[in-house]
């Protein structure tokens, strides 16, 4: 199973998000692999600190990963995420 968690998954998803969102902070990107690594996350921060860009950064990637599948071969989300029949 793939790690976004690991250094090589935080750099394919800053390369997906350079052309899509300004650059994330450190904390996100550790929010965001936890989500796409399917761990539990809690993000508490100021506000106005980003927090809701957790949300927009997993999506963008998630898009980005099903436009361009060889960045990432081994991931593997569903075709449509909005389908009642893929939330578990």
């Amino acid at each position: 199973m793939y790690k976004f968690s690991s250094t090589e998954g935080w750099e394919m998803c800053c390369q997906i998000l350079k052309d899509r969102l300004p650059s994330p902070h450190d904390y996100q990107l550790e929010g965001v692999s936890a989500i796409l690594d399917k761990q539990d996350f809690i993000g508490v921060s100021a506000t106005g600190s980003g927090k809701s860009a957790y949300a927009y950064m997993v999506l963008h990637i998630i898009q980005g990963l099903q436009a361009h599948p060889t960045l990432c071969p081994l991931a593997n989300f569903p075709p449509d995420p909005e389908n009642p029949a893929y939330i578990s």
